[in-house]
């Protein structure tokens, strides 16, 4: 679909044809962007493809949940509203609170080695080796507790269904 669109594009083809001569090293991405997007309008909108691929499952989510609270009362199915219910108290934290929470950790992981080194002048570098060390230390420490609860649990699990 997207050859054939492009392959009657008169504009896109005389375009190609022009730069071919110099092996594409002229072909920029926006001048692409520029002789594609009129052909496919949608794909040009990555944000709105983002925030519509995102809130899928809310969506479905929230109107399953609507479509069981509008009928009555008798003909509800009770079992099915609780557990949309529910669900949407736990979508809802998840897409609109920890989702965007690690994103944010994820951006502060990155941008936290280059804070230190700006902060630290670099005669004091036995100072950032002992912040390195201690923070990789912390780490270490919350990885054993870690590494403790899941042992306690793979031990209860390999003894309580074993073969399975």
């Amino acid at each position: 679909m997207f050859v054939s669109k492009l392959h009657n594009n008169r504009i896109f083809q005389s375009y190609l044809l022009r730069n071919e001569s110099s092996s594409y090293r002229n072909v920029t991405l926006p001048e692409l962007r520029y002789r594609v997007a009129p052909l496919y309008p949608e794909k040009a909108q990555i944000k709105a493809h983002f925030i519509n691929f995102y809130m899928q499952i809310p969506k479905d989510i929230y109107k399953d949940y609507n479509d069981q609270k509008k009928l009555p009362p008798g003909r509800r199915d009770e079992e099915k509203y609780a557990m949309y219910s529910l669900g949407r108290i736990w979508i809802s934290i998840i897409f609109f609170i920890l989702f965007p929470l690690h994103f944010l950790s994820r951006v502060i992981n990155l941008i936290y080695p280059i804070i230190v080194l700006c902060i630290i002048d670099i005669e004091n570098i036995a100072l950032l080796q002992g912040i390195m060390t201690f923070s990789w230390l912390g780490l270490f420490v919350i990885w054993i507790i870690l590494f403790i609860i899941n042992l306690r649990f793979e031990y209860l699990t390999w003894h309580i269904a074993p073969g399975t």
